[in-house]
């Protein structure tokens, strides 16, 4: 017996074993391409041993008998096509999304696997009869190629015209393997005394391992938990497959400064190896400091859940009250209220909870249908934008001692594509829960500065236009250099124009709004205090901000009317206000009793509904033509 026609066949064996070993010597998954994987690797491993004993066979035929010896070298060529066949299904489950493609392909390549293994059990092996070298000859073993080698091609091609549904990397290990197996089929048909094509298979298994399949690639290295990548993959899988889950989103907020590296580290190891000990569950550690949970269902996620936050809630070890940390969970308590993993990672960080008295959201059908809402409100937005159909509408001001209309609130319209007008209640808080707030207060600004331009606007006994101000406008430190950019494009006076903050949100950058307020305000530009009696620190903002005019909130003046304590405060309100030397508008007028009652309480501006409704910019100067110069 050769010892080289052994050696490098015992070669692949060993390689084998070690890489069944290190398939298995960590808890899997069983992503439909992980169990593809295995079963080519179990497949090729068999037909390896198999290939071994072909070469016993053929020096021991005399002891064996030429019919066992016959049996092993048809059940070696079977398993070569199985490899094939097995490589090509691989292929199929590396794709991206292939479960169509991969039903419609699958019942064909198994009528072709099962045909060809009777083909090859049917026809003619001739076996070397002097036992002086390896190889064997017949039908047989040419229908094993030539079905092997259609799987093959059929491989290459399927990668080839697919390739779109793989990532580049995983284009290239496949064609890589393809490459080493055909080369080793080459050399094996070519130099019959040097048996490469086991070693071939399996050294290809080998990139493919190294480069697709490593077990590690799925673990996340600081907690041991499975990677976020591996998180996708998995969702992906369940509703490829329409199968049901429940899962959990544990979020960990903690102050960065708070917490050294080490000290970070030691409190995520910590909180994932607590995880890591549940039973029947799958975790992972998600973006940053998140972990997700998989439960098999809804029943197992309530019976766990209690447990989870138990777990959480226990000291960590090495860390004091002064590097505190914040739990708090999601849970999705039915997969099918999203229809695909994408939804679950584009929604999840949206429903973890902000307000510190609460730890948990359960997400159903009416939650994601309000996101799902929400999200159709700000691509109708993003539309808007492209498409220029952002308006701006202004309500009139009357002015008590000018008898006259001086100027008027501009407020934000979108007319959808059908014409039909959008109300700011219903894109507004979407707009402001993201950086489009930003977006649509300066296209708001840039057209009312364009209209005040195109205007007579002192003829029309206009003095200025007011316009609110986003929180999020006012923590932005190049407010003030951005306005009066646009204020010098248009070439307006920029005393035409009265900024309205709002007190309603709580500002974190109060310093940030003040300097933007005096630069403005040097350069001639004045402020109101806009909902003045709905927030919590309207009496600071009146002591400390630099606004020149306090508007009252409609709700404020309503109550104006429901007794005479509230009027009797009221009253002293709006003296005290004037007596501060800023002026007075009272909103949400709409009758005459409500108007004769507001000029008798002595405030200096009156809007509402009473003199008009939000008017479009050509509808307002006619209504200010006909009532200041009528």
């Amino acid at each position: 017996m050769n010892l080289l026609e052994i050696s490098i066949q015992f070669c692949a064996f060993v390689l084998a074993i070690l890489l069944i070993y290190l398939t298995f010597h960590r808890n899997r998954l069983g992503l439909r391409n992980n169990r593809a994987y295995l079963n080519l690797l179990l497949t090729a491993t068999v037909c390896v041993i198999f290939d071994i004993h072909t070469v016993f066979g053929l020096y021991r035929m005399d002891e064996w008998g030429e019919p066992i010896t016959r049996i092993i070298f048809k059940v070696y060529l079977a398993s070569l096509l199985w490899t094939a066949f097995s490589g090509f299904y691989y292929i199929i489950n590396s794709l991206t999304d292939a479960e169509k493609i991969r039903r419609r392909m699958l019942i064909t390549m198994d009528v072709g696997v099962v045909a060809g293994t009777f083909i090859i059990w049917y026809l003619p092996l001739l076996l070397p009869n002097n036992g002086q070298h390896y190889y064997f000859d017949g039908a047989s073993m040419y229908a094993t190629y030539i079905l092997a080698a259609s799987f093959l091609a059929g491989g290459i091609f399927f990668t080839i015209t697919h390739r779109g549904y793989m990532s580049r990397h995983t284009y290239k290990s496949i064609m890589l393997w393809m490459a080493i197996w055909i080369v080793g089929t080459v050399i094996q048909y070519a130099v019959q005394v040097f048996p490469i094509l086991a070693f071939s298979i399996i050294l290809g298994l080998t990139v493919i391992f190294a480069e697709l399949e490593n077990p590690e690639s799925y673990y996340d290295r600081e907690t041991g938990l499975y990677t976020a990548h591996a998180l996708r993959a998995y969702l992906n899988q369940f509703y490829e497959e329409g199968k049901r889950f429940a899962g959990l989103e544990v979020s960990i907020d903690l102050v960065e400064e708070n917490f050294t590296p080490d000290q970070r580290t030691n409190l995520l190891v910590t909180l994932a190896g607590r995880l890591y000990d549940i039973p029947d569950v799958k975790c992972f550690r998600n973006i940053t400091d998140d972990f997700f949970l998989i439960f098999e269902s809804r029943e197992k996620l309530e019976e766990i859940y209690p447990r989870v936050k138990k777990l959480m809630s226990e000291p960590v070890e090495g860390l004091t009250m002064t590097e505190t940390f914040r739990v708090a969970y999601v849970m999705f308590p039915d997969s099918t209220i999203v229809q695909s993993a994408e939804d679950i990672f584009r929604f999840h960080s949206v429903f973890i909870p902000k307000n510190p008295d609460q730890d948990t959201t359960v997400v159903d059908d009416e939650a994601v249908g309000e996101l799902r809402r929400q999200n159709e409100v700000r691509q109708m937005i993003l539309d808007a934008f492209k498409e220029d159909r952002i308006e701006v509408y202004y309500q009139p001001i009357y002015s008590i001692s000018d008898k006259a209309f001086i100027s008027a609130e501009a407020l934000v319209r979108i007319i959808d594509r059908d014409g039909q007008i959008v109300m700011p209640k219903t894109f507004v808080p979407v707009a402001e829960e993201s950086d489009l707030i930003l977006k649509l207060g300066e296209i708001v600004f840039e057209k009312v500065c364009r209209f005040i331009s195109q205007t007579a606007f002192s003829a029309l006994g206009l003095k200025y236009i007011e316009i609110n101000l986003s929180v999020a406008q006012c923590e932005q430190s190049t407010l003030a250099g951005d306005f009066q950019r646009i204020m010098a494009k248009y070439g307006i006076n920029p005393s035409r124009i009265n900024l309205e903050i709002t007190e309603s949100g709580k500002l974190s950058a109060r310093d940030i709004l003040v300097k933007n307020m005096d630069t403005l305000i040097k350069s001639g530009v004045h402020f109101s205090l806009d909902d003045f009696g709905t927030g919590q620190s309207n009496i600071d903002y009146i002591m400390n901000m630099p606004v020149q005019i306090v508007k009252f909130d409609r709700s404020m003046m309503e109550t104006f009317f429901s007794g005479e304590r509230t009027r009797f405060v009221i009253r002293h309100i709006v003296d005290m206000v004037k007596q501060m030397g800023m002026e007075t508008v009272s909103e949400g007028v709409e009758t005459k009793e409500q108007y004769e009652a507001i000029v008798a309480l002595g405030v200096d501006h009156i809007q509402g509904f009473y003199f008009s409704r939000p008017l479009p910019a050509k509808e307002f100067v006619y209504f200010i033509k006909a009532h200041n110069l009528g």
